[in-house]
């Protein structure tokens, strides 16, 4: 018996059938309604009927089954919840079954009463004659929906089943496909051993519901149980199980059944119908494109010494060409032109497709048609591997022998152009011209070439064109097409048109498709252009939800980095730190094969982890690394990894990352690793390793890098200062000589001042800089600047940063890429240096430009170091000129002239003995001209100032020596403040007042209230 997910319940089994009166009485009519009957039953072979009685015995004893038959027990036992039927009605049924014409409103009202008897009296002890005349009308009406409502019903309601309800019901599955509920009858078949044997019409009416379900496994074990029961199925039945197993490609289960059978009829069968039973499934097996089988079938016809026509044999070689089996194909014709010659040898490997000529010629030799599907056959194995010679072979030959191309043989001709753009649109043409209708593939292929080619927007141009312009393509459902229309987002997501991409990508998913991992990367980082980084990471999260197991098997997502590069880029724009932790542990356990850039934004963002742990980490990744040769590693993510030791200083850990690439993982150190490495003992002062690494890296004979450049830089200005042995000078000297003109560096060497000595090598660092078109960065001049004071050195600087500002005010991104970035450090040391700088009005010139054109935190810190660096007059001239341009100066940029005005040199500072002094009384005509402007900002930070001179300095005059030059400052910047207050009322002004100074010294500003309120 067959192990069943789902047994008929105990409880419809321990009910008792209702006795062989049913039976025996309703024989006759079950035979004359079996022929009236849309299914097919077949009497018993007298060979299977003479073994079922044995049989059947037989099973009783070794069945488990056994011991469950039911046993007949008497009406009493239960007792009915319903009324009997009506006896008019059930003569009323009798009548309609006894009738030659079932149908009709004679067959509506039986249908009728069947209903109302379902509603109002099935029930567990309800007459077995009842039931079986319910089955036995609903069967009439040729409705085998109608008979399924009938059998369901009563077994629901825990009625009996006579043999007559079971076989109608199993003739009702098999046309319905209900093979479950086939396998439940076929199990009350089995209780019921006392009053029926197994039935050879259910046993074949669920095989039969099996073939319509395409449940071939179940189909087979219903063959294999009948025989145990002596019982053999109808060779229609067995025909029609081996072709399904052919339909489901399922060739074992084939050739089981197949020996089966024809062992089983093998003395009813003559040789010829055999033969014709092999040759048709032969050619079901062809018409399935199924090769295993269809090369079964012509091996049991020679095995069986049946002719294999040539015209058979012809349809098996273009079935192997359809499955591009080339080689097969061929000693297929051989066998069909000699079945004992030894087979042609095969093409090698890397020439698979020499076979495709070989075939073709060989084929025309022995006169085998070669038709339009082995042609296109050919064209789309060339077109899978771009092979657009060979195809346009091939394509020339099908119109030489007259062959008319398709619409596949235009879209396999496409896809072997590869990456020529221009060829694929001659093919296009000509499919045009010949008017050939074209298909979806057409238009897939004719998008690919210029996608594979990288062209975006001619694929855009094309899709345009086929969408609106060609009619040929008019009623092409191209937007239901999930290959193009992942062809256009891809296209419009590397064009960075965003907006665009999403709108296909979200049309996709409304249509239900199911974009390929490119497209949904693609929306990943669309959405990341759209500042909607959480979008990205949510469409990152639905693909693994929605992943199958066989994708999460294959590792499918893990091994399709583009998703998780894009993933940890919306964690940078979002600054998710936390779930890039998350991804990046997902990343090692699972190693991703992430990008390096990925590599890199994961050192820089994962502060939290220790660089020693990345390092294991990323060493275990081999597409951190990986180059095209692998002759040597990249070192790329090594250096992001290295920066981070570098930026905390730990020079151990730098060592052995520099050590574990060179021997654990051959990466030889680039540019970058050893910038890093100088850059590290640089900061250090570690005069010595930094004289190591610079060997090391001429040794490496690398290109020196403007991050090199900036580190010797910085290096010369701790050498100048103190320097611990003069060979580190003469080896940078070295260095220098090999790349600049031999007199220069002559020259350098007779300077005796070390610091001297390091500006000049400085100089010649600029000078090899801009022979090589270099322009020096930031940092370059940072520590330019910070080897001399001299004017002749300091103008080199002031150039480049002259020329920033010039490209800065051009809005000309080009020009701005190759100047430096002006910061206000850079900014700060640069007018520090331009203190005692000959050309004072370039000075101001360059520093009026910054403070129009420049954001305030730039400028303000470009007029701090100005004012720190020059005197009273040179500050006061500053701002002349800058409330003239006329410039918008900040509370912080009056400021800072403000306080020049008593830390420049002329001036001085408040002691215990002495007063502050504002240099020449440079205060008085600062505060005059401030007070002749509307447009400067004088907020907290000057008012503080002026208010705490004004009371520092009237008390000096109170307690002191009575000065008027003191008292000029006092009424300067009294007057000031009165400019000041002037946009506020006197309640405000005082306000502020008692707040910022103490209550004794309000009486030092009284005047400014009383002039207020005099000008009120």
């Amino acid at each position: 018996m067959l192990s069943r997910d789902q047994r008929v319940p105990r409880r419809l089994l321990q009910l008792s059938l209702r006795a062989s009166s049913v039976h025996n009485g309703s024989a006759t009519s079950a035979t004359t309604l079996s022929s009236r009957r849309g299914v097919a039953r077949r009497v018993l072979s007298r060979r299977s009927f003479a073994t079922s009685t044995s049989s059947l015995a037989q099973y009783q004893r070794q069945s488990p089954l056994s011991s469950r038959a039911l046993q007949p027990r008497s009406f009493s036992q239960v007792i009915s919840s319903c009324p009997p039927v009506p006896q008019d009605e059930y003569d009323e049924l009798k009548s309609f079954l006894a009738e030659p014409v079932t149908s009709g409103p004679t067959m509506e009202r039986a249908k009728e009463i069947v209903t109302g008897w379902m509603q109002q009296y099935v029930d567990p002890a309800m007459l077995g004659q009842d039931a079986t005349v319910m089955v036995m009308v609903a069967d009439a009406t040729e409705d085998p929906q109608f008979v399924m409502q009938v059998y369901t019903c009563l077994r629901d309601a825990g009625v009996s089943p006579s043999p007559i309800t079971l076989e109608y019901s199993a003739a009702a599955c098999a046309q319905l496909g209900q093979w479950r509920t086939a396998l439940q009858i076929i199990d009350f078949m089995h209780q019921a051993v006392e009053i029926m044997h197994p039935s050879q019409d259910i046993y074949e009416n669920a095989i039969a519901s099996c073939h319509v379900a395409k449940k071939w496994m179940r189909a087979k074990h219903l063959l294999e149980e009948m025989r145990t029961y002596g019982l053999e199925a109808s060779p229609e039945l067995h025909v029609a199980s081996i072709r399904l197993c052919i339909d489901i490609k399922e060739a074992t289960a084939t050739r089981v059944l197949l020996d089966a059978f024809l062992r089983a009829y093998d003395d009813e069968l003559d040789e010829d119908e055999k033969q014709e039973i092999v040759i048709d499934l032969f050619h079901a097996s062809i018409n399935a494109q199924s090769l295993p089988q269809a090369l079964f079938f012509r091996d049991e016809l020679l095995a069986r010494h049946y002719p294999v026509s040539k015209e058979r044999y012809s349809r098996l070689i273009h079935l192997c060409a359809v499955k591009r089996q080339w080689h097969k194909a061929r000693v297929l014709l051989q066998q069909f032109v000699n079945i004992n010659a030894p087979p042609p040898e095969a093409a090698p490997s890397n020439r698979y497709t020499d076979d495709i000529y070989r075939l073709l010629d060989e084929m025309q030799t022995h006169d085998i048609d070669i038709p339009l599907t082995v042609y296109n056959a050919a064209l789309r194995n060339f077109g899978q591997i771009s092979l657009l010679d060979d195809a346009l072979s091939v394509f020339s030959d099908m119109r030489g022998r007259s062959v008319i191309p398709d619409a596949t043989s235009y879209a396999a001709l496409m896809c072997s152009c590869g990456t020529r753009v221009e060829q694929s649109e001659v093919f296009i043409n000509e499919l045009q011209r010949d008017k050939c209708a074209p298909t979806l593939d057409v238009v897939h292929g004719y998008l690919l070439v210029p996608s594979r080619a990288k062209q975006w927007e001619e694929v855009l141009r094309r899709y345009a064109i086929v969408q609106n312009d060609a009619p040929l393509f008019k009623d092409l459902p191209l937007e239901s097409d999930v290959r193009i229309q992942a062809l256009v987002a891809v296209a419009y997501g590397r064009l960075s048109r965003a907006e665009e991409m999403l709108r296909v990508f979200t049309s996709m998913k409304i249509k239900g498709m199911d974009p390929n991992l490119h497209v949904y990367g693609e929306a990943m980082l669309a959405y990341i252009r759209q500042d909607q980084w959480r979008h990205a990471l949510m469409l990152f999260d639905h693909l693994f939800q929605q992943q199958t197991p066989e994708m999460q098997e294959k590792r499918v997502l893990e091994n399709f980095p583009m998703l998780w590069d894009y993933a940890i880029l919306a964690c940078m724009f979002g600054e998710q730190t936390q779930r890039a932790a998350m991804l990046y542990d997902t990343i090692v356990e699972q190693r991703v094969p992430i990008s390096m850039v990925t590599g890199e934004r994961l050192a820089d963002m994962l502060t939290s982890i220790p660089p020693i742990t990345l390092w294991k980490a990323f060493k275990t990744i081999p597409s951190l690394h990986r180059t095209k040769t692998n002759a040597c590693l990249n070192p790329r993510v090594q250096n992001a990894v290295l920066k981070r030791a570098v930026d905390e200083n730990d020079n151990t850990l730098a060592e052995q990352i520099v050590a574990d690439g060179m021997q654990q993982l051959n990466i030889v150190p680039n540019s970058m690793t050893f910038a890093l490495m100088l850059r590290l003992y640089a900061s250090r002062e570690d005069q010595e390793n930094f004289h190591l690494w610079w060997c090391r890296m001429e040794d490496a004979k690398v290109k020196p890098t403007l991050h090199i450049f900036g580190v010797l830089l910085r290096q010369l200005g701790s050498l100048g200062v103190d320097c611990e042995d003069v060979q580190y000078l003469d080896t940078i000297t070295g260095f220098l000589k090999q790349r600049l003109d031999g007199n220069a560096i002559n020259c350098v060497l007779n300077i005796d001042n070390r610091r001297e000595y390091a500006a000049e090598l400085g100089r010649a660092v600029l000078d090899i800089m801009e022979s090589r078109g270099m322009s020096p960065d930031t940092v370059c001049l940072q520590n330019y600047l910070l080897l001399s004071q001299d004017s002749e050195h300091v103008t080199r600087a002031l150039a480049y940063v002259e020329d920033a500002m010039s490209a800065a005010t051009q809005d000309d991104g080009n020009s701005a890429q190759d100047c430096c970035e002006l910061t206000p450090r850079l900014l700060h040391t640069l007018f520090t240096a331009l203190g005692n700088f000959p050309d004072a009005s370039r000075v101001r010139n360059l520093l009026k430009r910054i403070v129009q054109d420049l954001p305030s935190e730039l400028s303000e810190d470009a007029v701090a170091a100005f004012c720190a660096a020059n005197n009273g007059q040179q500050a006061l001239q500053l701002l002349r000129e800058l409330m003239d341009a006329p410039c918008a100066l900040n509370d912080e940029h009056v400021l800072f002239f403000l306080t020049n005005s008593y830390t420049c040199e002329d001036s001085s500072v408040e002691t215990d003995t002495s007063r502050p002094r504002s240099g020449n009384g440079v205060i008085v005509d600062m505060a005059s001209l401030l007070c002749e402007s509307d447009k400067v900002k004088m907020e907290a930070g000057c008012l503080a100032f002026l208010i705490k001179h004004v009371v520092e300095l009237s008390k000096w005059q109170q307690r002191d020596v009575y000065e008027t030059s003191t008292q000029e400052e006092i009424d300067a910047m009294k007057k000031l403040l009165m400019h000041t207050f002037s946009g506020f009322s006197i309640s405000q002004v005082t306000e502020f007042l008692s707040k910022v100074i103490d209550r004794d010294d309000l009486v030092h500003v009284m005047s400014v209230l009383d002039e207020l309120q005099g000008a009120h």
